[in-house]
C-alpha cells in the first residue's frame, strides 16, 4: 500500500520565499535518483518484452514443429506463464535448430 506524505509549511510572509527556494534544491537533488530508477526500470522491461517475444516464438515454433495449432490463450499463458516462459525462452536457438533441421530431411532428393 502506498504511504501518503505531507508537507507543511509555517512561515510568516517574509520567509515564504525563502522557504519555497529551499523546497525547490530539496526537490531537484531528488531528480537523479528517479532518472537513474526510471533508467533501470526501462533495462528490465525492455529484457522483460525480448524474454516474451522468445517464449511465444517457441511455442509457436513448437507447435508448428509437432503438427498443432496452440490456441492463442493458451499460447498467451505459455508466453506469461513465470515457470514455462524462461524454459521456452532458452529453448528457442534449441527449437530454432530443430525445426530448420527437420525441413531439411523433408527436402527431395
Amino acid at each position: 500500500m502506498a504511504a501518503v506524505a505531507s508537507i507543511v509549511i509555517q512561515v510568516d510572509e517574509k520567509g515564504a520565499i525563502q522557504a519555497f527556494k529551499m523546497l525547490d534544491s530539496e526537490v531537484e537533488k531528488l531528480g537523479p535518483s528517479f532518472r537513474k530508477a526510471g533508467s533501470a526500470g526501462n533495462v528490465v522491461m525492455t529484457e522483460l518484452a525480448k524474454q516474451h517475444r522468445q517464449a511465444n516464438d517457441a511455442a509457436q515454433l513448437l507447435g508448428r514443429t509437432l503438427g498443432v495449432q496452440l490456441p492463442r490463450e493458451l499460447n498467451k499463458f505459455l508466453a506469461q506463464s513465470k515457470v514455462v516462459s524462461p524454459v521456452l525462452a532458452s529453448l528457442f536457438n534449441v527449437s530454432l535448430i530443430g525445426g530448420f533441421a527437420m525441413a531439411l530431411t523433408q527436402l527431395p532428393k
